[in-house]
């Protein structure tokens, strides 16, 4: 599915519409210190071999996310369609 690169948003800065640059959003390095890593490292020491948590069926496409930026303030907002989408395209 095909979306704008530029898009006229309400940005809570200026206090109205203003032109937004629309982006994917791409999420960040995750932390060591995270609960869920302490916990697979944990499960993984000595000869207790592999741990695997418990399968289940995964959803075959993600809801896409995308950051908006002003072009007036430059503030950042990040926003998500409620669709899920193989492959979002900006144009």
């Amino acid at each position: 599915m095909e979306f704008p690169k530029k898009m006229s948003r309400y940005c809570k800065k200026c206090k109205r519409h203003t032109e937004h640059n629309i982006k994917e959003y791409k999420g960040g390095r995750a932390r060591k210190m995270a609960k869920g890593t302490r916990k697979h490292e944990r499960n993984n020491l000595g000869y207790g071999g592999k741990y695997q948590a418990v399968a289940h069926k995964k959803k075959l496409n993600k809801k896409p996310t995308f950051s908006a930026i002003c072009n007036v303030c430059g503030a950042k907002k990040v926003f998500t369609i409620g669709k899920r989408l193989k492959k979002p395209q900006l144009v």
